[in-house]
């Protein structure tokens, strides 16, 4: 995904404690570069992804990061349960 998506990972533990208000902008912000990454993908691919997908797989991308803090292992999680869910 993207280099901003790299960078808060290096940020996880001082943004995981973070009060709420800071919480939910950072899981905003993971998620809406999560999105930008993946629509990027899918059109320079030329493909369109399944409904729901785009979604589905950045929320997940922001619960695993939120879990351990790990963003390339998020990345590489939700990547891998998108393809089993949506056949890819």
């Amino acid at each position: 995904m993207l280099a901003s998506l790299i960078a808060l990972g290096g940020l996880g533990g001082t943004i995981a404690a973070a009060p709420p208000a800071q919480a939910e902008l950072k899981d905003t912000l993971i998620r809406q570069f999560c999105l930008l990454a993946m629509q990027e993908e899918f059109q320079s691919s030329g493909k369109t992804a399944p409904s729901g997908m785009l979604q589905s797989t950045c929320d997940c991308v922001v619960q695993q990061f939120n879990a351990d803090g790990d963003l390339d292992k998020a990345k590489d999680t939700c990547r891998r349960q998108a393809r089993k869910r949506y056949g890819l």
